[in-house]
């Protein structure tokens, strides 16, 4: 990565990354002591034999990370990031134990609709036994409304033979009746 401290075009890393952990080395080492002025963007790209966009680029993203300052008409320093990189992981920590919390409480949100669902389903199982429990019932008064039925044609149709029969007995007694 650093070998050599020099940027690599053989290297497969881009230039800019290469050039980021060439400065970022620097200061970590010491090289570069904090509120020292660091060579100007002109200087980088002769030294490392770079393009100007490659040092603004790796320049740029040291200064984000807090490892450097800009000052207007003055140039860029070294930061104390020592102590700018404790404040940012504070920042990142409380950010995390946020997403945390915020995701916890969905758990738990979650975890309670879930204990509806199951409350729900367990509802269901016993109105799904008792709703087969009524279509046995309706099957068995079917059963019985068709057997009652039958009797009742049958009630029906013995009292049309019945009927019937009179009739026929009233005709024959008539018959002889006008026959004689």
């Amino acid at each position: 990565m650093l070998r050599g401290k020099r940027v690599s075009r053989g290297n497969p890393e881009k230039l800019y990354i290469q050039l980021y952990n060439i400065l970022k080395w620097k200061i970590e080492s010491g090289e570069w002591a904090a509120g020292r002025l660091i060579p100007s963007e002109k200087e980088l790209c002769q030294i490392y034999g770079v393009s100007r966009a490659t040092v603004k680029a790796a320049v740029s993203l040291l200064a984000n990370q807090g490892f450097f300052v800009r000052k207007q008409g003055s140039g860029t320093f070294v930061n104390d990031w020592r102590g700018y990189q404790d404040k940012k992981t504070d920042i990142e920590r409380r950010k995390i134990e946020e997403i945390l919390h915020k995701v916890n409480n969905t758990l738990a949100v979650i975890g309670e609709k879930a204990g509806w669902l199951q409350d729900l389903l367990e509802d269901e199982k016993d109105a799904i036994k008792n709703y087969k429990e009524y279509e046995d019932v309706i099957r068995k008064i079917k059963l019985q409304v068709k057997r009652v039925c039958e009797v009742t044609h049958s009630m029906t149709d013995l009292h049309r033979k019945i009927k019937s029969l009179k009739s026929d007995r009233n005709n024959k007694n008539n018959w002889g009746k006008k026959s004689a």
